[in-house]
């Protein structure tokens, strides 16, 4: 989700330093997580950063990072929601089906797109209330088959790509303003959203350092992915082309390197990521 929304948004801002962004991000979050893993070791608790905030730092500064993480998380949501629900009616109109009951499955429709992910939303709350357990084995297997898809495409687009490699795209200096980097910056740190699910599962987990330690391994593993998927990206596609698609680059970059069906599985993936 992060790649398909992000490459092609970071473009339109920082042009192709891109990667370069996705290093400087990974840095401060990095620090948190690692505050995250010591403090998980001297206290696992699931309100993680409100109640470690709260106890170091004092009350307030504790209610706030509470509340910073249920907005966050709201507004999230609510903005994944929209996306999801186009994803999902992009594919059934791919799949054939364009109207069910007289609607128009319209997937740039604001109000339609928002009913299908409101109800895609409903259907995952009511799974997550059947405990940490049966989410995760869902989610394996989701990630299975995106990671496979992201890595296939955009190991085939690095290796297939017009645009030569350059260093340049790893150095923030390149960047042309301080405000254009800060804006930059902001969505590149969006890249990473998630990487503590891992910390909020502590007192479910028979070992609470393997969750801080799964923690790391999967911030890790998204900084990879990201730096892969964005080389993969800028040696497949002009910066004229990455703007221009903006967050649909993932579907758009199926397209380009293969016919139907097989151009149609990173749509999946991104509808599987969504979910």
């Amino acid at each position: 989700f992060s790649v398909n929304v992000g490459m092609g948004t970071i473009a339109t801002i920082v042009g192709l330093q891109a990667p370069a962004l996705l290093l400087l991000a990974f840095l401060p979050v990095l620090g948190i997580a690692t505050a995250y893993a010591r403090l998980n070791r001297s206290e696992p608790n699931c309100g993680n950063g409100y109640v470690w905030v709260g106890r170091s730092l004092g009350p307030w500064p504790g209610f706030l990072t509470g509340w910073v993480t249920l907005v966050g998380s709201v507004i999230f949501c609510a903005y994944t929601s929209a996306i999801m629900g186009s994803v999902v009616l992009a594919f059934a109109n791919k799949a054939g089906l364009h109207s069910v009951a007289g609607i128009a499955l319209d997937p740039t429709s604001t109000g339609v797109t928002t009913a299908v992910g409101l109800v895609i939303l409903l259907a995952l709350t009511a799974l997550a209330v059947t405990g940490v357990r049966a989410a995760t084995r869902f989610q394996f297997a989701l990630l299975v088959f995106e990671y496979t898809v992201l890595l296939a495409f955009c190991g085939w687009a690095l290796v297939t790509g017009d645009h030569a490699l350059s260093l340049s795209w790893f150095n923030p200096f390149e960047i042309s303003s301080g405000t254009t980097f800060a804006q930059g910056m902001v969505l590149a740190v969006f890249f990473f959203w998630g990487w503590d699910a891992a910390f909020s599962v502590n007192e479910e987990t028979k070992s609470p350092g393997d969750a801080a330690r799964g923690g790391l391994i999967a911030l890790f593993a998204m900084l990879g992915l990201f730096l892969f998927a964005s080389v993969a990206f800028q040696r497949e596609m002009s910066l004229a082309e990455l703007v221009r698609n903006g967050p649909q680059a993932l579907p758009y970059l199926g397209e380009k390197l293969a016919a139907e069906p097989w151009a149609t599985l990173p749509l999946v993936a991104l509808m599987f990521s969504a979910v």
